[in-house]
């Protein structure tokens, strides 16, 4: 599951790597944008690049278990833009297949408010964040 993942909605791309100083749990910075004009301005950019996007993500069930899901909280970065503390929701990410995983956002009450797809990104990340 590690490396570099990208939202099929918006072009994001994320690392996935295991979380610092917790080798069981994994985490999600931005590292790459979309070339849109809402991100061509670089104090965006220096807001969002490295932003963690994804974090405390355990493993749910045996690490035999296919799908493996992965439990934790999402951010949104759109919040960080508009100048709040971005809020934790409760999300699972489930690692579809070898180049397929889904992003399941969870409302107050445990309910599914979002899904997002992510592909794993083959090529090297070329939109980068300067």
């Amino acid at each position: 599951m590690s490396g570099p993942w990208q939202f099929v909605s918006d072009g994001t791309v994320v690392d996935i790597r295991a979380c610092p100083g917790a080798s069981d749990t994994l985490c999600a910075a931005i590292v790459g944008l979309p070339r849109e004009p809402e991100v061509a301005d670089p104090e965006v950019r220096g807001l969002l690049c490295g932003f963690r996007v994804m974090g405390d993500l355990r493993r749910s069930g045996a690490a035999s278990e296919r799908p493996a899901q992965w439990k934790g909280w999402v951010a949104d970065p759109e919040e960080k833009l508009d100048g709040k503390e971005p809020e934790h929701h409760t999300a699972t990410l489930t690692h579809v297949s070898e180049n397929q995983a889904r992003l399941d956002v969870l409302g107050p009450l445990g309910v599914l408010v979002e899904t997002h797809w992510l592909l794993r990104v083959i090529t090297p990340v070329t939109t980068g964040c300067r």
